[in-house]
């Protein structure tokens, strides 16, 4: 678009960031105000096809030092303008913004095959404990219905895996209510962005007995649990037809322990024509079961026959499967009765968000109507495998394959990472390992842009008892008021020996 030139002078942005900062700009900016470099557009129009300016003003915790900058939407993508090679404006998705030290300049890093271009907006100030306030122009877009999250990343001391005092990426972060930008309108928002520190926690668990049921139940591929009653779970195999359904009879002995399992495969799923889905979340819902399907991003009710009823979660289109990294879909499925809501969440980022190499996840949530109903930002740890160890593996993946939603609206995140390294049989059994973690986090009540966690346990397995833990569900409560958690392994059939079925009981006090 040739309306949009560039200006020389930085007195201009000085200019409008002084009147911003003054509030005397309610009313569409007069044409004339514009930034060198780049960032804000002269805008030589009678129209106001400028976009939107935007004061951003981000109060800097006081002795850390800023490396980056991240502004995203809990629903959708923030668009920007960006300047092709041909001089033509364009828009572009979210970007993550790195902090240039010396000059306090704020560049959005577009990253493609070849090269990182850096388009800077500008930062009129950042100074210890001062705010950071940058003026942006974005295009006219909606953002009602939606939260703005601003993410800061600090550098600052921490402990590695090793237990070293390295220099590492802390996040803080905050919400700020989303809003219709229009045309030359002008907009402040202010935000105290606050560090991601422990959820508080008032729930105790203790991890039982991992138990081999490969024998009992056979090599398959177990990728979602939930308890229906007494002893009977419905558990999807994402490689059979139909939902994937199968029953489990799992009995539990009064301290936890397992009994001899036993499983049956519904007339609903082996007579089904339909294949491919790969199956992998399931939640029990009066009487009925959804099951996520990775393939097409679907959730679909299914009868304990595994019959498809015709109902399904009604999915925001950005997350359908055009958004998502190739098979990290919905992997994670669960539903509580109490708060009669579901919660269901990609196994990997989204495309538009893996760019941000930050591993940021969004947690949906449907209420009982079936329509999306909550959003909220979850945040990865770091891998323990570096780039170089993953590129050369025999199979590796780093993901949140399952949640559980508690009776107070609280849920556990059970985020896993596999390791199998490359090599011939005996290689990949000596250095394969998985590492499990359960989070807790409470999407309802928790205000930070980023949920806060509380770490309830964690645990490796190796080359012994190799175990991909993939579904996860509460259970029935124990004679002593134990709560049962269980979890169960996807051993991608057996993988040539190296891999059982699992079952991992653990009790929440």
């Amino acid at each position: 678009m040739d309306k949009f030139k560039r200006m020389k002078s930085k007195l201009l942005v000085l200019g409008l960031c002084l009147m911003l900062a003054a509030g005397a700009y309610s009313e569409p900016v007069a044409r004339g105000v514009g930034v060198s470099g780049a960032g804000l557009r002269y805008a030589q129009t009678d129209s106001l096809e400028t976009g939107a300016f935007v004061l951003l003003k981000v109060e800097v915790p006081t002795g850390k030092r800023i490396v980056g900058v991240l502004l995203t939407s809990t629903m959708g993508e923030i668009r920007y303008y960006d300047e092709s090679d041909n001089g033509e404006d364009i828009i572009v998705g979210e970007r993550y913004w790195a902090i240039n030290e010396k000059e306090w300049a704020v560049g959005r890093v577009v990253k493609d095959n070849t090269q990182e271009n850096t388009y800077q907006p500008t930062v009129i100030m950042s100074t210890d404990g001062e705010p950071l306030e940058a003026v942006l122009m974005l295009p006219e877009q909606d953002l009602t219905g939606s939260d703005v999250v601003v993410i800061l990343i600090t550098a600052e001391n921490i402990e590695d895996k090793y237990g070293n005092i390295v220099e590492g990426p802390v996040y803080y972060s905050s919400k700020i209510a989303g809003e219709k930008l229009e045309p030359g309108g002008v907009y402040i928002w202010e935000t105290q962005p606050v560090r991601m520190e422990d959820l508080d926690n008032n729930l105790n668990i203790t991890p039982l007995y991992q138990t081999n049921i490969t024998s009992q139940v056979g090599s398959g591929e177990y990728s979602g649990i939930t308890y229906i009653s007494g002893n009977q779970y419905a558990v999807v195999h994402d490689k059979l037809n139909g939902g994937g359904l199968t029953l489990f009879d799992i009995p539990l002995y009064p301290d936890g322990s397992v009994g001899r399992i036993s499983k049956s495969v519904p007339a609903g799923t082996s007579e089904s024509a339909v294949s491919s889905r790969d199956n992998e979340g399931v939640a029990y819902v009066n009487g009925k079961l959804f099951i996520s399907a990775e393939a097409d991003q679907s959730i679909r009710e299914y009868t304990l026959q595994g019959k498809e009823t015709g109902r399904a979660l009604d999915v925001p289109s950005d997350l359908k499967s055009d958004k998502i990294q190739g098979n990290a879909g919905f992997e994670a499925l669960t539903y509580n009765a109490k708060t009669e809501c579901f919660w269901t969440v990609t196994e990997k980022p989204l495309l538009a968000d893996e760019e941000t190499f930050l591993g940021l996840l969004r947690l949906q949530s449907f209420g009982k109507n079936l329509k999306p109903a909550g959003r909220a930002l979850y945040l990865m740890d770091n891998p323990n495998k570096s780039e170089d160890e993953v590129r050369l593996a025999y199979a590796y993946v780093h993901g949140v394959p399952a949640l559980a939603a508690l009776d107070d609206g609280r849920l556990i995140v059970l985020e896993r990472e596999v390791y199998v390294p490359n090599g011939n049989v005996l290689i990949k059994a000596l250095g394969a390992r998985t590492w499990t973690k359960l989070y807790l986090v409470d999407p309802v009540n928790d205000k930070s842009g980023i949920l806060r966690k509380s770490l309830l346990t964690s645990f490796i397995t190796s080359s012994l008892n190799l175990a991909n833990f993939e579904g996860m569900c509460l259970g029935p409560t124990l004679e002593d008021g134990s709560q049962v958690l269980i979890l169960i392994a996807d051993s991608q059939n057996g993988s040539g020996g190296l891999t059982k079925e699992y079952i991992k009981i653990l009790l929440i006090k």
